[in-house]
């Protein structure tokens, strides 16, 4: 029998710049207000998402409709939105937006960050921070001004000058983020380490169906521990972190493309489209078909995709 040939998604994914096929800019980040932003995308930013490309918003004043990997909410000024790679965000104004935003290369954010000793959630999923005291809310400012001046102009050390500004947002973010989870960073954490390491892996291998002692097998760990730890960590088994990674995926299929069932399953390794029904079905509580006709009338303004070069990400 042949093989079947299976449609790529259609999750579009953009570079920043039309006709780039690199990032173009001499620095590590390229800056913009929120309001040119939006205004050069008749409005709004439909819903799309960047290979490896990190957004941060800050909005300093106005509201809006976001999109947040599937998950719509309505956000007001003042506040700092990080968007890392692959999430699928759009936004859309319900009144003048004022603010910043910061576009790195994931390369980028990695030098950044590189000893930074925080957890990897702000590189793997969307962070918004609000209900910032006026303050932290100033000194935020303060960075994001300094950043535009320097994005601005060619004087000595600039490169310098905005990879420290650069290192002090992400150092505010990274506060800023762990106060809002009541909890304070801890140097040398053995366990954040192997979960950070567990969720790479489970990047890397999520469609392919691995087991969890395999998993807790290229860790060098057992499955006992490897369970203890994403408990003690997370509070959830190491199965069901698999399963969440593998439903998302699912999720951002039916609403953001035009796959079948079946193509779907074949796209995520499923033996069949019934198999990938019953997991859907046990994780959700909806039938995929239900999931799909749902979900996509709740952001009818965030569908299409703006005018900028795609590329698709393979199957």
């Amino acid at each position: 029998m042949s093989e079947q040939k299976i449609p790529e998604s259609k999750v579009p994914t953009f570079k920043l710049f039309k006709g780039a096929s690199e990032w173009p800019i001499k620095d590590m980040v390229h800056h913009e207000s929120i309001q040119a932003r939006v205004k050069g995308h008749e409005g709004k930013i439909r819903t799309h998402r960047h290979l490896d490309l990190f957004h941060i918003f800050y909005l300093s004043q106005g509201s809006a409709n976001t999109v947040l990997d599937g998950e719509q909410t309505t956000v007001h000024g003042p506040l700092v939105v990080t968007v890392p790679p692959l999430c699928i965000h759009g936004i859309a104004p319900l009144e003048t937006l004022r603010g910043h935003l910061l576009t790195l290369p994931g390369s980028s954010v990695r030098y950044l960050l590189r000893n930074a000793e925080s957890d990897a959630e702000l590189t793997e999923k969307a962070c918004i921070i609000e209900h910032i005291p006026k303050d932290q809310t100033y000194e935020i400012d303060s960075l994001f001004r300094q950043i535009e001046r320097e994005s601005k102009n060619d004087a000595n050390s600039r490169f310098m000058a905005m990879q420290s500004l650069l290192r002090l947002v992400f150092v505010w973010i990274i506060r800023r983020s762990l106060e809002s989870r009541s909890r304070a960073p801890v140097a040398n954490d053995r366990s954040a380490t192997r979960i950070r390491r567990f969720k790479k892996l489970i990047e890397e291998n999520f469609t392919r169906g691995l087991s969890i002692k395999e998993y807790a097998s290229h860790m060098g760990i057992s499955t006992a521990q490897l369970n203890n730890i994403c408990r003690a960590k997370v509070g959830k088994s190491a199965l069901q972190i698999v399963h969440e990674r593998l439903t998302l995926e699912i999720k951002r299929n039916l609403v953001y493309t035009s796959l079948t069932v079946s193509e779907i399953a074949y796209e995520l390794g499923f033996s069949d489209p019934a198999y990938l029904t019953r997991f859907f079905g046990k994780q959700s509580g909806l039938s995929p078909k239900q999931y799909r006709s749902g979900a996509r009338p709740t952001m009818p303004e965030f569908v299409d995709a703006p005018d900028i070069n795609p590329e698709f990400i393979q199957g």
